[in-house]
């Protein structure tokens, strides 16, 4: 084992998800465009109830 070993070194082989994620989105992905403000918003109505009749919930 020399010195440019440590640094050079054998890449790991690809794993599966990573060949699905550049299949599905290219090599490199697009950047990511998640709106947080909308996310959030999202998911307090979610969780509070309001994204669902009551009705429903009970019938």
């Amino acid at each position: 084992m020399g010195l440019f070993d440590l640094f050079g070194g054998k890449k790991k082989p690809e794993s599966a998800m990573d060949l699905f994620i550049k299949a599905m989105y290219g090599d490199p992905p697009p950047p990511k465009r998640a709106k947080l403000s909308e996310a959030v918003d999202l998911a307090n109505d979610l969780l509070m109830g309001e994204g669902c009749a009551t009705r429903s919930i009970n019938a």
